[in-house]
């Protein structure tokens, strides 16, 4: 093949197109033999289709080194890269020449120390914080806080509260990236606009009926106020019950810059789960479990919270009945179970086998190289106190 694409050479952009026409063209083979039981191609295409042309186009869309590296790593069709390549992604990181195949130095170098923001750029709203002897009061007993947030007529007049989660409770936790704008390393308070922001979104899952616009949503947890900054003990004790608020949540909602910015209606199916696949959240450590133990796991678009179980039963009838993204549809259902096959069952008592956690390792990365020991081992369902009691200079030997 690469003697084919070698007598074009007239132009850069004849041999591209050239190019991604052959490789189309064996991905339509490779899916004929698929759909009649045929011997499949004993190769990728896309390693050799993920040449310089294909990598400089995607990062001119906003694609980082590592995701383009990772893009070739997760999906195997050519037909993703094609739909990737038209699919501007819209979120505000601009990466830097010290990105490499396998890290996002970007990504590591935006989780400032400063991480909070407003939802608003001229908002000047006041922070609410937790009591974080409350918290602790809570995790002392065995029990999760959670915060119940009832509305005002303004911020001013917003009223919250610690609970405790009872069994069965329905609760949204939420999973974010720190840097954006949720994060708070200092103290357990956030603004109160985005307090309100987390609020509004939790009324998508009271049933319709109940639902008017003044009816208070569900109670939330999320880690930038239920789990202590301080005191380290409390910290502890809150890491090592990480897995608990996503595990028993009714709903866990993923908050993500570049899927908020983005309106779902409209969108074709392929590019929804491509969207969600190639975000910034999927590159993040933290974030690996946070998907694979929750019962219900949603994705917020800009105008609706996307389940990312519809998500694979669309792809899963894509294979099924369009010739023309059966692959992708392929695609899309290796990655959800990439994500969410690592527990084999969701409960907090399953396990993990090693190499399903280290292939859902690749590509992502922590802001403090300390919390890996953490994460493997609970994937592991090894003893993590034994790691917390130790100094964190010791974590990684």
């Amino acid at each position: 093949m690469g003697c084919i694409v070698n007598n074009y050479q007239k132009d850069r952009l004849t041999k591209a197109i050239v190019q991604r026409a052959l490789f189309l063209l064996f991905d339509a083979a490779y899916q004929a033999c698929q759909s009649h039981g045929l011997p499949k191609f004993p190769i990728n295409w896309v390693r050799f289709y993920q040449d310089s042309e294909t990598s400089l186009q995607l990062s001119r869309y906003g694609f980082c080194p590592s995701e383009i590296k990772r893009i070739g790593y997760t999906f195997e069709s050519i037909q993703a890269y094609h739909c990737l390549m038209w699919t501007r992604k819209v979120e505000q990181t601009t990466y830097n020449d010290h990105c490499t195949d396998y890290e996002c130095q970007s990504s590591r170098n935006s989780t400032t120390r400063s991480a909070t923001k407003h939802v608003d750029d001229i908002c000047r709203c006041t922070n609410y914080r937790v009591s974080v002897s409350e918290i602790v009061d809570n995790l002392s007993i065995g029990s999760l806080p959670l915060l119940k947030i009832t509305p005002g007529t303004c911020l001013n007049d917003m009223r919250l509260a610690l609970i405790q989660a009872s069994p069965g409770s329905d609760y949204v936790a939420y999973s974010h990236v720190w840097s954006d704008g949720l994060g708070n390393p200092y103290a357990n308070s956030l603004p109160k606009c985005q307090l309100k922001r987390l609020h509004d979104l939790t009324r998508q899952f009271v049933p319709s009926s109940e639902s008017d616009g003044s009816t208070p949503g569900l109670p939330i947890w999320i880690d930038t106020l239920c789990c202590p900054v301080e005191p380290p003990a409390a910290k502890s004790l809150a890491l090592h019950r990480m897995k608990v608020p996503y595990t028993e949540a009714s709903h866990v909602l993923v908050l993500d810059s570049s899927l908020e910015q983005v309106e779902c209606v409209g969108l074709h199916l392929t590019e929804v789960g491509l969207r969600i696949f190639t975000t910034g959240w999927m590159r993040r450590l933290w974030t690996l479990q946070e998907g694979a133990l929750p019962q219900k796991l949603w994705f917020q678009f800009r105008d609706m919270a996307v389940d990312l179980d519809w998500v694979k039963i669309g792809a899963f009838e894509c294979c099924q009945s369009k010739m023309g993204r059966q692959l992708l549809g392929y695609d899309i259902i290796m990655a959800y179970h990439g994500l969410r096959g690592i527990f084999h069952q969701f409960a907090l008592e399953a396990d993990a086998d090693l190499v399903s956690v280290s292939n859902a390792l690749k590509f992502r990365s922590v802001s403090v190289p300390t919390d890996e020991p953490l994460l493997v081992g609970g994937f592991l369902k090894l003893d993590v106190g034994y790691v917390l009691d130790g100094s964190e200079s010791t974590r990684m030997q």
